[in-house]
């Protein structure tokens, strides 16, 4: 029986982490606005940084599952903070715009190691029965905590410059990474393993499950990054918001999210959660154009955007959970796999936004966008959870077995 005290150790460790990564991907949305002003360049150009941070992203989320899987999770986690560190710092003083997308890309490079990492450090410390609950806390907490930092990054923006929230993220980053130094929880590998990086790999994909999953995943995270890089833009050119009131929006937007999180960790684990996330998905296709598409009154938008928001990320949970159940011996490389998936649909979003919105001069085709994203994902979502009922193969039945609780 796993205690109280280090299940709420861990996943206050990984919310307090998982915040900050948050945060510093997140803050482009609020910040899109000021920073294209001082450089001189379009939302839609400004709006690539996120492609170009989640490009390098995808690649190293990958990459960090196999490394820690082996030499650690905790050295994998103070390499990838450091980075973050280093590319914030750069962000901050770059004064032109290659500068900054050079800094982004190193951004992408060590936020990926991080959460993929976090998430196995779930995995090794927390019981299978108890992990769907811990990952949906962890993602829903940290997103409430973006309720409060989102706001006060664009407020600093407005009032000093845009250039000192990158600041403020690298301080705190620091002190993290110093405490982790000493805090952060050990994982014992009785079976050390070579690294065999492609075969970790090979492993974590060749699930049937997995893979169709991977997709639906990444359909729903275009979705959700189409949303945080546009929805601020969205209110301050339509509806003439400041910059700090369309960060509150935000806030109200990203509340949503951090509920979905929350449900989704709850729901995953009783026979009717898979239907739950797809249904989710359906709700997304008819929240984008409402939110997006239609020129109304700008409460309706916030709505809109919050009640999807709170659809993708129901789903995003319980996709995440399943993939931590799915190869215990590979989890790092799984949850690592779900990283670039996570960021392969960040760079769809925000690419396909920032060409809808270069080509129309509107956001109106953005709804369309993310119900084609939605309904595609409806449909390998579907296959991948309802296909294959053979329990080895099953993320769902997996979670629900009651054996093998890691300690």
């Amino acid at each position: 029986m796993e205690s109280k005290y280090r299940f709420a150790f861990i996943v206050s460790l990984a919310t307090i982490t998982i915040l900050l990564v948050l945060n510093n991907q997140l803050m482009l949305g609020p910040l899109l606005v000021p920073i294209s002003n001082d450089l001189n360049t379009s939302i839609a150009l400004t709006g690539q940084l996120v492609a170009i941070t989640s490009s390098t992203w995808a690649i190293s989320g990958p990459s960090g599952g196999p490394f820690s899987d082996t030499y650690g999770r905790k050295p994998v986690v103070l390499v990838g903070i450091t980075t973050m560190i280093i590319a914030n710092l750069l962000t901050a003083t770059s004064k032109q715009f290659i500068s900054i997308a050079i800094g982004r890309l190193l951004l992408g490079m060590g936020a990926g190691l991080v959460p993929p990492t976090i998430v196995a450090t779930i995995g090794d410390h927390v019981g299978i029965k108890s992990r769907g609950q811990a990952i949906g806390l962890m993602m829903a907490f940290s997103r409430l905590g973006t309720i409060i930092g989102l706001p006060l990054i664009a407020m600093l923006a407005e009032s000093v410059s845009w250039r000192v929230p990158f600041i403020v993220i690298s301080i705190l980053l620091s002190i993290l990474a110093v405490s982790f130094i000493f805090i952060f929880p050990t994982t014992e590998n009785e079976n050390p393993r070579p690294l065999d990086f492609f075969k970790r790999i090979y492993e974590a994909a060749k699930t049937p499950t997995f893979r169709p999953l991977l997709i639906a995943n990444l359909m729903t995270q275009a979705c959700t990054h189409l949303i945080t890089t546009y929805f601020a833009s969205l209110l301050v050119s339509r509806y003439s918001y400041s910059v700090s009131q369309s960060g509150l929006a935000n806030g109200v937007v990203v509340g949503g999210m951090a509920f979905g999180n929350m449900t989704g960790g709850r729901l995953i684990g009783t026979s009717w959660g898979p239907k739950a996330a797809l249904g989710a998905l359906l709700i997304t296709s008819v929240m984008g154009p409402a939110a997006f598409s239609i020129e109304s009154n700008s409460l309706f938008t916030i709505l809109f955007s919050s009640i999807m928001g709170f659809a993708v990320m129901l789903s995003v949970t319980s996709f995440l959970t399943i993939t931590t159940n799915l190869n215990q011996e590979a989890r790092g490389a799984s949850v690592g796999l779900f990283a670039a998936s996570n960021q392969t649909g960040a760079v769809l979003g925000a690419v396909s936004g920032g060409i809808s919105l270069e080509a129309t001069s509107s956001f109106s085709g953005l709804g369309l966008i993310i119900t084609v994203l939605a309904i595609t994902g409806v449909f390998f979502g579907t296959f991948a959870l309802f296909r294959h009922t053979n329990k080895s193969q099953s993320g769902v039945r997996c979670i629900k077995e009651e054996n093998n609780t890691v300690e």
